[in-house]
């Protein structure tokens, strides 16, 4: 008998365990793409431009938007940017600014600076201000989401 009571205690910490972490891979997303070899790939980070065809991001958060299809990483191939969005969780601008990067197929990195100090450090130092969301597009930031400034820093809408 005692062995069933530790099965059973095994099954519970495990499904304690999932439970937990359920949470945490909640609001993760899901990149699929196919490389320039025709090779399929699926991740939970970007893939690189140079050798993504076309790309599609999944989020896994429990709104009912639907995945949408990220322009294709070959116009982003012409004309990379270094793109770094300093944000933190909380933030409703900063989840506007990440997303409209990403259906713009634009690869960022993220530092949260609730988080970071020195990323906190490093983005007041640039602005000059204590505020997020910051873009920083090819070391120029731009404070607050504004998605007609970010066009024009990416180039977008100019054929």
């Amino acid at each position: 008998m005692k062995h069933h009571g530790r099965r059973h205690r095994l099954y519970l910490y495990v499904l304690v365990f999932a439970f937990l972490i359920s949470p945490i891979t909640a609001g993760a997303a899901l990149y699929k793409w196919v490389d320039d070899k025709g090779v399929f790939h699926m991740s939970d980070t970007p893939p690189d431009p140079a050798t993504a065809e076309k790309y599609t991001i999944e989020k896994s958060e429990s709104d009912e938007s639907e995945p949408a299809p990220v322009e294709e990483a070959k116009e982003a191939k012409s004309a990379r940017h270094e793109v770094v969005v300093y944000v933190t969780p909380t933030c409703p601008y900063c989840r506007q600014a990440k997303e409209f990067l990403s259906q713009k197929g634009v690869f960022y990195a993220e530092k949260d600076v609730s988080a970071d100090p020195a990323a906190r450090d490093e983005m007041v130092a640039l602005t000059g201000r204590d505020a997020v969301p910051v873009i920083v597009i090819d070391g120029e930031p731009i404070v607050g989401f504004n998605g007609q400034k970010i066009e024009e820093k990416l180039g977008f809408g100019r054929k």
